[in-house]
């Protein structure tokens, strides 16, 4: 039996079916699958997909718990689809019946989806997680007054914004009635908490303190929550210009994607070693998150990576940092994959950071361009020990 990984075409998303060989304590062989992030961007035309990919997971599994789920953080993309296919494919809104059905064994969540993380770090941690959701917060009450004076709204800014809120929080409510859920950050005591007796498997990041990976964001407290007046440009102004001035000020913009880079610094990173092989997880880790482990020392060379953040530059670490993971001039045998869509955003996939992977494997897969979605593409690793 070989190492599979199952990488599904969820377009602007990650799903990830990681089936990995075994020995019961009877010698007998079997696969222990781990489930890693269901989600897209979440409109109604993505959410087709989320059926077929749950009935192939099921199938799979053929009636047998799933051995460990791992949502790597927050966003919408990585999240939605167990929660939607639950809520419009096995039952209604507050049914479990899809969770019940994987009957997970374990289950992982990023060390600040634990309620109340925020009173269990330091006094400036706690301040950057409440400024990220007072930043959110306001951006999302600018964007709704636009929305109901009937004015236009940013597209941009609106898919960044639903992917950071939406229905981003009913998500992970849903995901945390998991069975045996772990809140993981680097190094922790993992024993007891996987399904593994010969595979290893290793949290490289996020730290305990996410601190590290958090922007400081400009508020200017535009007390728009409840305005006593409408927002109406002035006489002779065009309404477009305007709310584009009051964004620009407001630094909204760029204090929602400080915000996004915050949540996909937090992502949990996992490395599994099984028979000579190591595959690596990363969520949609960025550079931030990269340097911090490059200085942990917990970074090593792989013979698969799930390229993080959908082929974004920033979700692939600097030539120097990757060196430890792809190393230059070694191509053969090692691997990468790529989840992502055309279209959302210009620059997604970035072309440079897929000519940077891609010469160091010995070939890249490309979702979007390889099956169509809902479908799936098979990587399997024989034993190399």
């Amino acid at each position: 039996m070989n190492l599979r990984v199952r990488s599904y075409n969820v377009e602007f998303g990650d799903a990830t079916l990681i089936s990995i060989p075994e020995k019961d304590v009877d010698g007998t062989e079997r696969y222990r699958h781990i489930l890693v992030d269901v989600g897209n961007r979440g409109t109604p035309d993505d959410n087709r997909l989320f059926r077929p990919v749950m009935e192939d997971v099921l199938g799979e599994l053929n009636n047998e718990p799933l051995d460990l789920y791992v949502m790597t953080h927050e966003h919408l993309d990585h999240v939605q689809g167990i929660p939607y296919a639950d809520k419009y494919h096995y039952g209604n809104e507050d049914d479990t019946k899809l969770l019940d059905d994987l009957n997970a064994k374990f289950s992982w969540f990023p060390i600040s989806s634990k309620k109340g993380y925020e009173n269990t770090v330091s006094a400036s941690t706690k301040a950057k997680i409440n400024h990220m959701k007072q930043s959110l917060k306001a951006i999302d009450t600018f964007m709704s007054t636009l929305q109901a004076m009937g004015e236009p709204v940013d597209q941009h800014l609106q898919t960044l914004l639903s992917i950071n809120i939406g229905w981003t929080s009913h998500c992970v409510d849903h995901l945390l009635k998991c069975k045996n859920p772990l809140f993981v950050y680097q190094d922790p005591t993992l024993s007891g908490h996987h399904p593994f007796t010969e595979a290893k498997i290793e949290v490289w990041a996020p730290e305990k303190d996410i601190g590290v990976y958090l922007a400081d964001y400009s508020m200017h407290q535009m007390n728009l929550g409840t305005p006593t007046k409408p927002l109406i440009p002035p006489q002779g102004v065009d309404a477009g210009v305007f709310y584009d001035l009051v964004a620009t000020r407001e630094m909204f913009y760029e204090n929602l994607l400080a915000a996004n880079s915050s949540t996909n610094n937090t992502s949990i990173v996992f490395c599994i070693e099984w028979r000579g092989n190591r595959l690596l997880f990363t969520g949609d880790a960025e550079e931030a998150s990269w340097k911090e482990m490059q200085r942990q020392g917990v970074l090593k060379d792989v013979h698969f990576l799930k390229i993080s953040h959908h082929g974004s530059h920033n979700g692939t670490p600097e030539p120097e940092i990757l060196d430890e993971v792809l190393p230059p001039g070694s191509p053969v045998g090692r691997y990468a994959v790529l989840s992502t869509a055309l279209g959302p955003y210009d620059s997604i996939p970035d072309a440079d950071t897929l000519a940077l992977i891609e010469e160091r494997c010995e070939r890249l897969y490309k979702l979007h361009l390889e099956v169509d979605p809902g479908k799936y593409k098979d990587i399997e690793f024989t034993p190399k020990t």
